[in-house]
This record gives structure tokens, C-alpha cells and sequence, in this order.
């Protein structure tokens, strides 16, 4: 599952139609093995309703082929075998990530991959921001590291750096390297140009605060080397605040910039996203039901919008609106029962700090562009969902509670520590 994440980051987002074709390709038969293992060596399955999100879509494309009730019948095809795909990472991620060392050795391995990812994209935008990887061009595209679309990574980094600074509190013994690394991904966020993601990383950095600074701080009190460890502390959480202050006036700056300039993106008559997104909730009053169509919007919004100076909109800048333009009433209980049941099981900080925050501030920014459609987004959103059952078991959450009012000593507290704490 890592690798699929790694390939689907580094690999332009896997919005290429031959890296996304290799990567569901490999999702089935990572499929295939786990269904064979499980044959072979029986083990439990893990059971919990967030199975139905991703499964409802599947089976509202499928409806949607076999009734002929889409408005484009070949992109609805496609689209079917898209939430097939993530129905199978889904499934499996939920099984193996259930496992507390598994799911820690997935953590740190996506921290890395997208630190690594903002670590390219801000030599690149240091160098030539125009290209992708330094020699890949993107026409009418705002690129920054190996995305096309400087937004949809913005949404990666909301999705890592709460973990990264997750990870920085309640580590004993890493905490520069993962202050460090939440450090690298706010700064990319300058490179991306983006309000809303500076907003969203700067609630999150304040919520993690207040949710793991004080547990953090009256651990490093309790430690013999006092002094050190709080000093680590108050330097980790200082070069945040200096970050995120120089990360919000060089964002409002470029704006300005960008604002004055003329991005010779989208043509004069172009609709703004706030009428497109007018635009999607017509389309939704029209089909409430049974939707338009998985892949459908383009051909659905030209009745609303014409193609206007040979421009027209793919998508409805607004993935929550989208699904329910795509899909109708079975778009919105996916979203229903997603939100329900992370908020309900949300038992303990670990839930908080490596599940809902990424998560929520994901959804908040995809009201105002359309990530879902980057596969890498997508799988990493996945990934981290499926990592709630997990953290929100009774084994998980006792531990968590012992953790959590027991001295964090050398010794009887290492199997907590290991299992709870990372």
C-alpha cells in the first residue's frame, strides 16, 4: 500500500491515464493475494460500516451502467472501475492496518513520501515553477512538485502534516525530525499559492497544539533530561509559529501578485468556481436521485454553461457538490456515513491526531476544488480512513488511556508506547 502511494505521488498524481491503469492494476492483484491468503491461512475479517462509503459508489456506477442512466455512458464505465479500485484498497487497508505496527510503519512511511514530495516541489518552484520535475511541461496548468495542480497538492500536505505533527508530540525521541518535517510541509504551502490550505494547516497546527502540547510538555517535565526535551518542545512549536507567519505573507503576497498579473489561464468570459458551483447545485435539483452520471459534469453543465471561448469546466470545483451531481442520493449517504461514524468512533487524541484532523481538513478544502480526482489524493485519503478501526478498537483506546496517565518510563511503558503512542 505504501508503494501504491509512493507511485501514485511521484508519479504526476497518477492523473496520467497509463500510471493510473498500472496502479489499479495493482490494486487488484494485492486484492487477489490478500483473498488467497486469507484461503490459505483463515484469519478475522475486520468489520465496520465505513465499508459502505466507498462500496455505495461502486454500486450506484454500476446501477447507473446497467440502466443507462448515465448521460455518458464510456466515462461512467471508467469511473466504475475507478471506485471498484478504491473499494479494493479500501477493503484491504482496513485489514492490514489494523495491525499497530503495520499501521506505524505506514504513518512514518507516508510522512516521508509527502515530505520528500514538498522537499522536489519547492527546489522546483525555487527554479523553474512552470515545470513538472524540471522538464515536463503542463500547458494551462499551475504545477508545483509532481502534481499538475498546485491545489491538489496543497490537499496532500493537510492530509500529512497533522500526523507529522502528531507524531512530533508524542514521540520521546524523534521529536526534531518530525518538527522538522511539519516544518518542510508548511513551507511548501507557500509554493502552492494556497489561502485555504494556509488556513486549514494553521487550525490544524492549533488544534494539535492545544490537544498534544500540554500532555507533551508535562511528559518532557517528568523526563530525567528535563531541560533538553522541553527546549525541543519550545523549538519545535517556535519554528512552526515563524513558519506559518512567513508562509501566510509570502501567500497573500503572491496572491496580490498573482491577482494584478494576468494568468492567462482561463479566458475573459470564463465563469467564476462561485457560479460554477451554482451551477452543480441546479444539476443536483434536476437528478436528486439516481445523479447524472459518474463523469458526467462536463457533459451535464454545458446546458448551464456553453463552452465559452473554447473553455469548459470538467469539474465542479467542489468534490462534496460533484458526487452528488455524479451519484445523487447515494453521493450524499457515502459523505453521511463517512462523517457519522469517523466522528463517532473518534475515541481517543490518536483518532484525532492521525485520522480526523488530515481527514477533516481534506474535506473542507475539497469544497473549494476537486482533489478526489487525483488518485494519489484519493488512495492517501483512503489510507488514512482506513486506519480508524485500528485506532478506535477497545485494545487501542484502553491503551491509549494508560498511556495517557501513566509516567512514560524506560520501562514497563515501552509496549504502550509502541502500540498506542505511534
Amino acid at each position: 500500500m505504501l508503494a501504491l502511494v509512493a507511485c501514485a505521488t511521484f508519479g504526476f498524481g497518477a492523473v496520467d491515464s497509463l500510471v493510473w491503469t498500472a496502479i489499479a492494476l495493482a490494486i487488484f492483484a494485492m486484492l487477489a493475494v490478500w483473498a488467497l491468503r486469507k484461503l490459505w491461512r483463515p484469519f478475522p475479517l475486520v468489520t465496520t460500516g465505513l465499508y459502505a462509503a466507498p462500496l455505495a459508489l461502486a454500486l450506484a456506477a454500476a446501477v447507473q451502467c446497467l440502466s443507462g442512466g448515465s448521460e455518458t455512458a464510456y466515462s461512467t464505465s471508467g469511473e466504475l472501475l475507478r471506485w471498484m479500485a478504491h473499494a479494493a484498497f479500501f477493503l484491504v487497508a482496513v485489514n492490514a492496518l489494523s495491525d499497530p505496527a503495520v499501521r506505524a510503519f505506514y504513518l512514518r512511511g507516508f510522512v516521508v513520501i509527502v515530505g520528500l514530495a514538498a522537499a522536489v516541489g519547492i527546489c522546483q518552484w525555487l527554479t523553474v515553477p512552470h515545470l513538472v520535475y524540471w522538464f515536463r511541461e503542463a500547458p494551462g496548468a499551475q504545477p508545483f512538485g509532481p502534481f499538475a495542480n498546485r491545489d491538489h497538492f496543497a490537499v496532500l500536505i493537510e492530509l500529512a502534516f497533522p500526523i507529522a505533527l502528531t507524531s512530533a508530540f508524542r514521540h520521546r525521541t524523534h521529536k526534531l525530525y518530525y518538527f522538522a518535517v511539519a516544518a518542510l510541509l508548511a513551507a511548501a504551502v507557500a509554493g502552492t499559492h494556497s489561502k485555504a490550505a494556509f488556513a486549514i494547516v494553521a487550525i490544524q497546527a492549533a488544534f494539535l497544539t492545544l490537544l498534544f502540547g500540554s500532555a507533551s510538555a508535562k511528559t518532557a517535565l517528568r523526563s530525567r533530561r528535563r531541560g533538553p526535551r522541553v527546549l525541543q518542545e519550545l523549538a519545535g512549536v517556535g519554528l512552526l509559529v515563524c513558519l506559518l507567519l512567513g508562509v501566510g505573507w509570502s501567500v497573500g503576497l503572491l496572491r496580490i501578485s498573482s491577482q494584478q498579473g494576468s494568468t492567462g489561464l482561463l479566458p475573459d468570459e470564463a465563469l467564476t468556481r462561485g457560479e460554477v458551483r451554482q451551477g452543480a447545485i441546479a444539476l443536483i435539483a434536476e437528478k436528486p436521485w439516481l445523479g447524472h452520471g459518474f463523469g458526467a459534469f462536463r457533459q451535464a453543465f454545458r446546458r448551464f454553461a456553453p463552452r465559452q471561448d473554447g473553455f469548459e469546466w470538467q469539474h465542479a470545483q467542489s468534490d462534496p457538490l460533484e458526487l452528488v451531481v455524479d451519484a445523487g442520493l447515494a453521493g450524499l449517504l457515502a459523505q453521511v456515513i463517512v462523517l457519522a461514524l469517523a466522528l463517532w468512533r473518534a475515541r481517543n487524541a490518536s483518532a484525532w491526531g492521525f485520522v480526523i484532523a488530515p481527514l477533516a481538513g481534506a474535506w473542507a478544502h475539497s469544497w473549494t476544488t476537486s482533489p478526489l480526482h487525483t488518485p494519489a489524493v484519493a488512495l492517501a485519503g483512503l489510507a488514512l480512513l482506513a486506519c480508524l478501526p485500528g485506532l478506535t478498537a477497545r485494545r487501542a483506546v484502553k491503551h491509549a488511556r494508560q498511556a495517557a496517565t501513566t509516567p512514560l518510563s524506560a520501562g514497563s511503558s515501552g509496549a504502550i508506547v509502541a502500540s498506542a503512542s505511534t
